[in-house]
């Protein structure tokens, strides 16, 4: 319940305030302070000379934390990235753990929310992507 309570006041504040996309625009460093918990980070370079920035939360296997932090991150996203954005869910994956992607994309820039249960980690992770030109 805090967490929520944390959520609506990052959405409730002024214009001024940093969205979630915003922060993750940003980001210079390996550590992601975010309401749902601190995110290691880690920057790759495509081929084409993209860069992505892939952050990590790491939960206890299938814990009600998890599925709670992935669906903030997904309201999150989705009303920093705006309307005209395309938002897509990935498919199923065929492996007993369970998978869960969602892709936002709005100009040259994408951004991804995903919920992965590692069994054999014994761990649930959630990660936050984004990719820029």
């Amino acid at each position: 319940m805090i967490r929520l309570a944390a959520i609506l006041a990052i959405l409730a504040c002024p214009v001024t305030a940093q969205s979630l996309c915003d922060v993750l625009d940003d980001l210079d460093g390996d550590i992601l302070d975010l309401p749902q918990g601190q995110a290691n980070c880690r920057t790759s370079l495509a081929l084409g000379g993209t860069r992505s920035i892939h952050c990590a939360l790491e939960f206890s296997y299938r814990s009600d934390a998890a599925v709670q932090a992935f669906d903030e991150l997904v309201t999150q996203m989705t009303a920093c990235i705006g309307q005209d954005a395309t938002v897509t869910r990935d498919q199923s994956v065929n492996h007993p753990d369970a998978y869960d992607l969602r892709t936002f994309e709005n100009g040259s820039r994408a951004y991804a929310v995903s919920i992965k249960d590692k069994g054999a980690l014994r761990q649930t992770l959630v990660f936050v992507r984004v990719q820029r030109p």
